[in-house]
Order: structure tokens, then C-alpha cells, then sequence
């Protein structure tokens, strides 16, 4: 019996950038291990707060570009564009036998092949792995930053220390999480708060979880960026930006 991977996707009303990040993750990524039992789960949120048939033949577009490359899929398309919901919402609906849950956003690229099955055998290899994210970042030989923070290389992947995990969490960019993990961990998301800040130590029901868990960042060591953030140029050039406090947003709103 294969592994289940269920991919959970975040997407707006932009075809070109849905189709440009589910190209690179296809080609760099998914299709190394074609044997896994693949299934997107995405939830596709409109641009303005009120149905505009405009912009649900554009998010139908996007449905049509998922379903290309997963025909095994799970979609839903909203008229009241919601971040936390619809994070909530992909997570919510991840089959229960799912091994591994890929979580991606939809305007993130990926720069070079990356080996799947290589990242699945790091959490056979370390049981208390939770998360392997992506890099986005350069790296070093003993070391990559990560935001503000420095994780040291052990000998497979850069990991979060101890002190730390709490702190880091869990959050959107493109990362391999595993399964039983976000079937706990889906409970503390409400669908109103950036559930990036609802899946970090503070949480008491996930204090002691990440006290014992591991958290890794991806990437080979001396290594450019694997990722890249291909939504901000598009933001500008069309007037959105992050509702209130970019750290805590849930809503996309047009200057």
C-alpha cells in the first residue's frame, strides 16, 4: 500500500501564480515519488467580499489548473476571502489515514528538484519529527537562518533547537508535517486568528508537545534559497495588501 500525502492549499483569484507554484512543485518535488498516493485539498478565496462573477470564472480557472495535475483532489471556492478560514478549512478535511500532510501556499516556487522520499525517511529516521519546512533562506555549512534565528546543521537537516521550537511552531511556508500532528493540532485553529499564531508553544494543549518535538528546515548545507515568495510582486502591481498588523492578518483587502 502506497503513502498517503494529502496536500493542503491556500489560493487566491490569480491563475498564472496558482499555476506557476503548482508547476515548480510538481516537476521539482511530487512527481520524484509518482508511487505516493497523492490528494490536494485547496481552498480558492476570492479577491473582494461579495460574489463577483468575474472573479469566480477566475477562481473555477484555478479549479481546473488543480485538478490538471491532482486528479485526486478535494476543492473548495468561497465568495468572503478568509485566510484563517480557509486554512481552517484544508486542514479540516485532510483524510484520516493521510501519513503525511504537504502544506503550501499558493505563491511560493520551487527552485530545484528536491528528493521527496529523502524527507519522509528523515521521520523514520528521527521519531519526535514533526515539521521539515522548506528553506527560504540561504545556508551555511553549520547553520541557515531562519527569520530571525540561527539553527545549527545535525547531520541531516537544520533544526530548530529546543529553546526555540516553541517560538517557531508551525507556519505556512512549504513543509512536509506529519499527519497525526495536524490531526491534533487542527483543534486550536478557530478559523478567525492567523492560525500561524495559533500553532506555537503558547498553546498550552501544544506547550508540552513542542518541549519533546522536532523542528527542521530543508536544504542542503552551503545552499541558495529552495523557495521563493512569488505573490508579493503580484500584491503590488494589483493593490493588495494585508489587512491590519501583517504578522496577525486574515484578509486580503484592495488600497
Amino acid at each position: 500500500m502506497s503513502i498517503k500525502i494529502d496536500i493542503t492549499m491556500t489560493a487566491t483569484a490569480r491563475p498564472e501564480i496558482v499555476k506557476k507554484t503548482l508547476d515548480s512543485f510538481w516537476n521539482n518535488l511530487f512527481n520524484s515519488a509518482p508511487e505516493i498516493d497523492y490528494r490536494l485539498v485547496v481552498n480558492i478565496d476570492s479577491i473582494t467580499s461579495k460574489y463577483d462573477e468575474e472573479v469566480y470564472a477566475v477562481q473555477e480557472k484555478i479549479a481546473a489548473i488543480c485538478k490538471s495535475y491532482f486528479p485526486n483532489n478535494c476543492i473548495s471556492i468561497t465568495d468572503v476571502p478568509n485566510f484563517a478560514a480557509a486554512f481552517k478549512w484544508t486542514w479540516d478535511n485532510i483524510r484520516d489515514d493521510a501519513r503525511f500532510i504537504f502544506h503550501l501556499e499558493d505563491d511560493w516556487e520551487l527552485l530545484r528538484p528536491v528528493n521527496l522520499l529523502q524527507m519522509l525517511t528523515l521521520f523514520i529516521r528521527y521519531q519526535n519529527l514533526i515539521t521539515l519546512r522548506l528553506n527560504a533562506f540561504p545556508s551555511k555549512e553549520c547553520q541557515t537562518k531562519n527569520w530571525n534565528l540561527l539553527l545549527p546543521w545535525n547531520g541531516d537537516f537544520f533544526e530548530v533547537t529546543r529553546e526555540n521550537r516553541g517560538t517557531v511552531g508551525i507556519c505556512g511556508h512549504p513543509s512536509l508535517i506529519e499527519g497525526n500532528f495536524v490531526r491534533y493540532a487542527r483543534k486550536f485553529l478557530n478559523g478567525k486568528s492567523n492560525p500561524e499564531k495559533s500553532l506555537k508553544g503558547h498553546q498550552q494543549g501544544l506547550r508540552s508537545l513542542f518541549e519533546i518535538a522536532q523542528i527542521g528546515v530543508y536544504s542542503k548545507q552551503n545552499s541558495p534559497p529552495l523557495i521563493k515568495d512569488i505573490g508579493r510582486e503580484w500584491r503590488i502591481k494589483n493593490g493588495i495588501h494585508k489587512k491590519g498588523p501583517a504578522a496577525f492578518f486574515t484578509e486580503w483587502v484592495k488600497k
